[in-house]
């Protein structure tokens, strides 16, 4: 009577029949010599033993060895023939992992029962994120996965927290890398989840097939559907349709060219960043926060936000402009650089045209809410009286002209009284037209002695 072949590896024993792919059974067990340690094995068939099958499993092993991640199963031990001296039968191919809980299947089963309704995008998206980082990390390898459904995923706790973390990178492909390796399944990936190309030319594929299949599995999560066909009208009420029509175009050329790109859309969606408000839109809630609390680091906020927008008019003249001076004295005190660079940011905005009467209010914000914060920084201050004097005479106000002369007048910093008469000399057109209104005003010697050389 013939011998069964062996299935068991010499070195560990099963206890219980998890699951089975085309090549592979996967089992819970232990090793030998630590029984209280219970592992996934994963077992090439014996029917499957022949040199295709061994070429392909130590593919699967060299591709998932090279990836250590939190989100990536992670392979305690392996053989591709663990037979001994003497030993007639040939040798068992395996690979140990860490065991898990369940797969994700499972859990979305399990959640399905223990929650009313469907699961809030906030929810999805915390679980989503965990598949997106461990497929992230191995394209930056350049390893596509090509076989990603719930069963490969897998659900561990660690900590008190449910931890994703995928696997069985049987049909995983180096995207540099040439294989002769022939397709022995019908199609390449489970038929629910793989995308379109794979059926074509499973060669060819590249990371946009993974994120088809991503695309799936998101839809799967949020609508509690088999992703056999999508039905975007049954998810009209997550903020993450856009991203499941995206992703699952079949045309691979119309869905996000990277995970990060497919991270910064759900990022975007779900408010985590502010692309998708105006710029002024998130001045108000930031000011708000810090009004409400007064605690210096939404300042910090403000003017990262404004140097971000550096060339975005409306957001300085009908946001900044309209910040306490307090606001501008906390600023200096805490950031100081941060907030030098925003009023050397405004000062170039200035520059340009603006409505007639806006003028004046431009050039009251200068002398009476900036100046004063910036006096210590005498490049900054140089560009302020500079930007009010060429304000002045290009917009013909008198008004400003006159507001010019009287601070000016009041200046006794020996620094500063020589930039104003460096600002003086160095436009003499706009000097030559402004000083016809300092009548009203008495000037140092050296500022009197370069207005009448203008």
């Amino acid at each position: 009577m013939e011998k069964s072949p062996r299935r068991e590896p010499y070195l560990y024993i099963f206890e219980e029949h998890l699951g089975d792919g085309g090549f592979g059974d996967v089992y819970k067990g232990n090793h030998i010599f630590d029984e209280n340690e219970l592992i996934a094995i994963k077992v090439l068939k014996p029917e499957q033993l022949n040199q295709e099958a061994i070429d392909r499993f130590n593919r699967e092993i060299r591709i998932h060895s090279k990836l250590k991640h939190k989100n990536i199963v992670s392979i305690i031990d392996f053989s591709l023939d663990d037979s001994i001296v003497g030993d007639k039968e040939k040798g068992v191919a395996y690979y140990t992992m860490p065991l898990g809980k369940s797969n994700f299947r499972a859990f979305m089963n399990e959640y399905r029962q223990n929650n009313v309704g469907k699961m809030d995008d906030e929810t999805a998206v915390f679980y989503f994120n965990q598949i997106l980082d461990g497929i992230e990390y191995a394209h930056e390898r350049e390893i596509i996965h090509r076989d990603l459904k719930p069963e490969n995923i897998l659900v561990y706790n660690e900590d008190g927290h449910d931890i994703l973390k995928i696997s069985d990178f049987g049909l995983g492909k180096f995207l540099n890398g040439k294989t002769n390796l022939t397709r022995t399944q019908v199609g390449l990936g489970s038929d629910v989840y793989a995308a379109p190309e794979q059926y074509a030319d499973s060669r060819e594929v590249d990371e946009r097939a993974d994120i088809f299949s991503l695309g799936k599995i998101l839809y799967e999560l949020i609508s509690y559907d088999l992703p056999v066909t999508i039905d975007l009208d049954k998810i009209n009420n997550s903020k993450l349709k856009f991203i499941v029509r995206k992703a699952t175009y079949s045309n691979k050329d119309k869905r996000f060219r990277s995970i990060q790109e497919m991270k910064d859309r759900i990022n975007m969606i779900m408010g985590l960043n502010d692309s998708l408000k105006t710029s002024t839109s998130q001045f108000s809630i930031i000011y708000e926060k810090y009004n409400n609390s007064l605690e210096h680091i939404y300042l910090k906020e403000i003017a990262d936000l404004l140097n971000k927008y550096h060339n975005d008019y409306i957001l300085y003249t009908e946001n900044f402009m309209n910040m306490d001076e307090y606001d501008f004295a906390m600023l200096l005190t805490f950031y100081e650089e941060e907030f030098f660079e925003v009023v050397e940011n405004y000062l170039s905005l200035i520059q340009g045209d603006h409505e007639f009467n806006f003028t004046d209010k431009i050039a009251n914000f200068v002398f009476y809410d900036l100046i004063k914060q910036i006096e210590g920084n005498l490049d900054l201050y140089e560009k302020a009286i500079e930007s009010v004097l060429i304000l002045a005479h290009r917009h013909n106000r008198f008004y400003i002209a006159r507001i010019f002369g009287e601070e000016i007048s009041k200046v006794t910093n020996n620094n500063h009284i020589m930039i104003i008469g460096e600002v003086i000399s160095n436009n003499t057109r706009a000097s030559r037209w402004a000083k016809q209104y300092f009548s009203d005003h008495q000037f140092c010697d050296f500022i009197r002695f370069n207005l009448e050389e203008v």
